[in-house]
């Protein structure tokens, strides 16, 4: 940490992360974000030359860490992959908003990339304590298919799911009412889509991927 007038070292080599180190690269995989009108700041990264997951913690101005480093997302059950790149921006009310290129079906940060996002009240940063947010599954049943799929939501809501292919495009989409819905495995034109890994989204973090055969 150095001084902004004198330019003086205040802070050097403050260990910000330990405990079974994750590994932390300096350059695109790694990114420092302030929150507005606040000494605090979001601390994310990638592990490195494994390049699987995505860490994130809330520091204070000296180093301090408020909420300690959790790994925020996990792709290390899928093979390839390789999350080599990262950026992210805060907005007014101290939410995070990240990019970041998932190499198996994103090769490139700004071609087909992935979001995601850390609420600023769930972190803990006001209030007493944090909130642990409800969990929503989404499953596909049966997976693969070889026509139809029913898909699930836990939380027995109506909504419209959107099903993307491997390259990102947007195919189709998916009436949920009370949690369930059906699909027969066409596009918006009706036509039967190909044998292929698809991925169906209600939102950023409730997604669920499935397979069509032949």
């Amino acid at each position: 940490k150095l001084d902004k007038t004198s330019g003086l070292r205040l802070i050097n080599q403050k260990v910000i992360v330990s405990d079974s180190l994750p590994d932390m690269a300096v350059g695109v995989y790694f990114i420092l974000r302030n929150l507005p009108g606040t000494e605090e700041f979001y601390l994310c990264w990638t592990d490195a030359y494994r390049r699987k997951k995505v860490f994130n913690l809330l520091m204070d101005e000296d180093g301090n860490v408020l909420v300690d480093w959790h790994i925020a997302y996990d792709y290390s059950d899928e093979d390839p992959e390789d999350v080599k790149g990262i950026d992210g921006v805060v907005d007014a009310d101290g939410n995070l908003y990240i990019i970041y290129s998932q190499g198996e079906t994103e090769p490139v940060l700004g071609g087909y990339p992935t979001f995601g996002w850390f609420n600023h009240d769930y972190l803990g940063v006001e209030g007493e304590g944090t909130t642990t947010p409800p969990v929503v599954l989404l499953t596909a049943s049966p997976n693969p298919s070889c026509g139809g799929v029913q898909f699930i939501l836990s939380t027995n809501e109506t909504t419209t799911l959107k099903v993307f292919d491997l390259l990102g495009r947007q195919v189709s989409s998916v009436e949920i009412s009370d949690g369930t819905g059906f699909w027969n495995g066409t596009a918006y034109s009706g036509e039967k889509l190909p044998a292929g890994v698809y991925t169906v989204v209600c939102a950023p973090n409730v997604f669920h991927r499935f397979s069509l055969l032949n």
